[in-house]
């Protein structure tokens, strides 16, 4: 332009000439600044066509995003709200985590299903229907899912995994929140499980306007795992990235996703060439002024449209807000003000929603009296990332109620928020303490001993009327003791049965405790783990057994005095009475028939007198020996047993005429003796007690009975009467005359004492004239025992 100036004064010196040249100059000039404009508005309209195609791009992409991080945020946001109800009551039952997840999945129709897993076994999914095949899993055989699981159980934090393939089948993101208890005050948290949220991928990208085949943009998405751009694709073709696209990134509770997005088809070209505009100059100036409008229009109604889509999600999450039943808080972390709250906040506390939008979080907690309280309160937020807490509310009348808090960061339009989910747990407070209290009126009012144990100190922090009686010291010395100061064991051994009873490894102890009368006694004790008041406790009730040991000791000493004098009684009379047998019968031998008929008589009573009482000391030699003299058991063929017994009864079987029948008998463990001995006794009452006249028939059977067997041996004889059935078993008891019957009365109750050295019992089902039907049970053995 100055050099153009420099020539245009030249051509002054000729004023003819300037007017020749005047008009080509003017139309020179005017084609220079044709051409540069030309030039300028070809350069400036290939620019705005990149921005409008960055922006129209941008403006789609930015849609796609916003919808992706509404779906994916709130229900991955859900297992924060399992967490909190499994960190209160310390687990979750069925029931319980079946209402909660149908409350937390509500409205999400995206989430797959919620589950709670033990250790790392997946214990509890919801809904159930077509995820059976997720119950059961062991996260530690999954092999593309375990390393990313172990990462959230060794950081203690949430994580995201996913894209990944599912056992019913399927893909999805999966939010894995790894849950810790703190069983104990003072010890560390203890690995509970992970809470996990599946929300379905295909379903998610249908809703968020990928699978729309009219969309004019491609679009890639990376960040497997929520590791954003470093993570692996997830959608779209890698190449995407490669060609200076679009780029956003999706913020979800744990991690990002990288999305990148361009025209299909690729950028357009960077213009025309400079020829093809010349003859269109005022077309394209117009062109470009009304594209120039446009696009200021079209920038103009996207940002408007922006404006309400925002303010519609504003709406809805509101809306979402306002259904929940707990009460929801969005707190600025500036100053502590309440930025927005759902209806049940303001029904519980008594506002309305603008009273509330006006207070702050120090106006309702008195735990936070002022700004400077909750700025620390927000650091140690900020450090864990989210935070559980029970505190209380104040309600605008001043009343306050415990409420049970749930917090964590969010991002709303771009502003940092805290989101505060606080819980009612009036109820449960007010049914722990009337628990708390029924308990203390069980164990204070109890007549039984009980003491309250602080298993790691061993100290007694509680005890009832009836323990400062039994140990002899006032109610107040005797909470400041030690179990040790009762307990004669050493320490090491006290502390040991403690553990194991806070384990729940034994329950039932023997101890000998000492009084304040430095007397001993020998108690049981029933102790067991208990909380009261958030503290560890063993509680325990005490059983003073003296007596009854001392009793048992005195009983077991009488028996044992009692078996030796009958052994030995029986003992030492066989030798005189075999004298007194021998000069009888040699009595009978030498005068029989030299004397009076009556002299005859005598001698035979006599005689048969001594015979009987022969026959009395051998059963009851017989039947002391059952317990003392028994063999350990063995596995044993019955029916070798039933062959012994009836080679030994040849001789009277063959008397009688009598037919056994033997059905099919089982192998047991026991005492081939004296079962033998057992089968020979019922046998032979079997033949002795038949119907005169008739040769007696006798079935011998077996069935299983509970794990055991039981045996019969069913006769056709006279039959018992009823009210005899019990004394038959009992010795020396006798229900015939010697002279219709002969016998000891001892044979049945050597039988009874036989079948319970074995653990059964023997009874008998008879109809007199009828016979009759002895039955006994023989029980399984794991191992052979000596009785």
């Amino acid at each position: 332009m100055h050099r153009l100036g420099l020539d245009f004064m030249g051509l002054e010196e000729d004023a003819s000439t300037r007017q020749h040249l005047y008009p080509f100059t003017v139309a020179f000039l005017v084609v220079i600044v044709a051409l540069s404009v030309l030039w300028f508005v070809d350069g400036s309209e290939a620019a705005q066509l990149r921005l409008v195609e960055h922006g129209a791009t941008a403006s789609r992409l930015g849609e796609i995003h916003a919808r992706l991080e509404t779906a994916l945020t709130a229900p991955l946001l859900r297992s924060r709200g399992m967490m909190a109800q499994i960190v209160a009551h310390g687990d979750v039952s069925p029931a319980e985590f079946e209402r909660v997840a149908a409350v937390l999945m509500a409205g999400h129709r995206n989430v797959r299903n919620i589950t709670v897993s033990r250790g790392t076994t997946i214990a509890m999914v919801y809904p159930v229907a077509g995820n059976e095949a997720a119950l059961g899993v062991d996260y530690r055989d999954q092999p593309h899912q375990w390393p990313v699981i172990a990462r959230a159980i060794a950081s203690r934090t949430e994580v995201l995994q996913g894209p990944v393939a599912l056992v019913q089948g399927g893909s999805a993101l999966i939010g894995r929140a790894p849950v810790f208890l703190s069983p104990k005050a003072g010890t560390e948290p203890r690995f509970f499980g992970l809470v996990s949220v599946v929300v379905d991928i295909p379903g998610v990208f249908a809703d968020s306007g990928l699978a729309d085949e009219a969309l004019p943009i491609a679009v890639a998405i990376r960040g497997t795992d929520g590791l954003g751009a470093a993570g692996g694709m997830i959608y779209g073709d890698e190449a995407v990235f490669a060609a200076r696209p679009v780029e956003m990134d999706v913020r979800l509770p744990a991690g990002t996703w990288r999305l990148a997005a361009l025209p299909k088809g690729g950028w357009s070209a960077d213009g025309a060439p400079l020829l093809r505009w010349v003859g269109a100059l005022l077309v394209l100036l117009v062109a470009a002024i009304a594209f120039g409008t446009a696009y200021h229009h079209v920038r103009r109604h996207a940002a408007e449209r922006d404006l309400r889509r925002s303010q519609g999600q504003l709406r809805l999450f509101r809306e979402v807000m306002d259904q929940s039943s707990d009460g929801i808080f969005l707190i600025d972390p500036a100053d502590g003000r309440f930025r927005d709250v759902n209806r049940t906040a303001c029904r519980r506390l008594g506002y309305s929603r603008d009273e509330l939008l006006a207070l702050g979080v120090t106006d309702i907690d008195p735990g936070l009296p002022e700004t400077a309280a909750w700025r620390a309160h927000l650091e140690t937020l900020r450090a864990d990332g989210t935070a559980m807490m029970t505190q209380r509310h104040r309600r605008k009348d001043g009343t306050t109620f415990p409420v049970e808090i749930s917090a964590c960061s969010v991002t709303i339009d771009g502003a940092a928020l805290r989101l505060a989910m606080a819980r009612d747990v009036t109820e449960r407070e007010d049914a722990r303490a009337a628990s708390e209290h029924m308990y203390r009126q069980m164990f204070l009012s109890n007549l039984a001993v009980k003491l309250l144990v602080d298993p790691r100190r061993g100290a007694i922090v509680d005890a009832n009327a009836a323990a400062a009686r039994f140990y002899g010291y006032p109610l107040d010395v005797l909470k400041t003791m030690r179990i040790t100061d009762i307990n004669i064991l050493p320490p090491d051994e006290v502390r040991a049965e403690m553990r194991a009873a806070m384990d729940s490894d034994r329950s039932f102890f023997r101890f000998r405790h000492r009084l304040a009368s430095a007397e001993v006694r020998d108690v049981e004790v029933y102790s067991g783990p208990i909380e009261v008041g958030g503290q560890g406790l063993l509680h325990s009730i005490v059983i003073d057994v003296t007596d009854r040991i001392r009793a048992e000791a005195a009983l077991k000493r009488s028996n044992e005095d009692l078996e030796t004098f009958a052994v030995v009684a029986s003992h030492d009379l066989q030798e005189p009475l075999r004298m007194i047998v021998s000069y009888l019968q040699l009595l009978q031998k030498r005068y029989g028939g030299r004397l009076d008929a009556e002299a005859d008589e005598f001698i035979g009573f006599a005689v048969d007198g001594a015979h009987r009482m022969g026959s009395l000391i051998h059963g009851l030699l017989a039947y002391s020996r059952v317990d003392r003299k028994g063999n350990p058991f063995a596995p044993l063929s019955c029916a070798e047993v039933v062959g012994s017994a009836l080679a030994n009864l040849r001789a009277v079987i063959e008397d009688s005429g009598a037919r056994i029948c033997v059905g099919e008998l089982p192998e047991i463990e026991g005492d081939a003796m004296q079962l033998a001995q057992l089968f020979q006794n019922l046998l032979g009452n079997a033949i002795k007690y038949r119907r005169p006249g008739v040769a007696p028939t006798v079935f011998i059977d077996a069935a299983p009975d509970g794990g055991g067997w039981q045996f019969s041996i069913r006769d056709d004889g006279i039959g018992i009467a009823a009210e005899h059935r019990e004394r038959i078993f009992v010795i020396f008891q006798r229900l015939h005359n010697r002279s219709q019957y002969e016998g000891s009365g001892i044979g049945l109750a050597v039988c009874k004492k036989i079948v319970e050295r074995h653990g059964g019992r023997i009874w008998v089902d008879s109809t007199p004239g009828d016979g009759s039907t002895f039955r006994f049970t023989i029980p399984a053995r794991e191992s052979p025992t000596a009785a």
